[in-house]
């Protein structure tokens, strides 16, 4: 006699036995953790967390929000040389697993705020931007 599955909502099948990336590696939780750490330091003293896209109604119209190809998180922080100073950062959050790639949006955003002298830091994980902040003289 067979068995019918009396859950009504069963867990997914693997298509052609690919196996999906652990939550821990997406770049959302690579985003918390480095939203998590910035807000421990005294020397952040604005962060601001980015969401572009778009929003599509019933009627056909849509909504486009934020600015394409900005970085995930910008911070204010105290410059390490004058702490009467504040200097404007960018971080991209990518897959820990490195797989996730700059759009050409992102890339040129990337550019332009590199142009006007705005640090841009791509972190694969919180740790990884902790050493970077901190190779800058930022959060000692």
């Amino acid at each position: 006699m067979t068995q019918v599955s009396r859950d009504p909502f069963p867990k997914p099948q693997r298509l052609y036995g690919k196996k999906r990336t652990p939550k821990q590696d997406l770049e959302g939780a690579v985003l918390k953790e480095c939203l998590a750490w910035l807000r421990a330091q005294p020397d952040v003293l604005y962060i601001e967390r980015r969401n572009t896209g778009a929003i599509a109604f019933d009627d056909g119209s849509r909504i486009k929000f934020g600015s394409e190809g900005a970085a995930d998180i910008w911070i204010l922080a105290r410059s390490p040389l004058a702490k009467s100073e504040v200097r404007h950062i960018e971080i991209e959050c990518k897959r820990r697993d490195g797989k996730g790639r700059m759009s050409p949006g992102q890339l040129a955003f990337q550019e332009q705020m590199r142009e006007i002298g705005v640090l841009y830091f791509v972190v694969l994980s919180a740790e990884e931007l902790e050493r970077i902040m901190r190779s800058f003289g930022f959060c000692n």
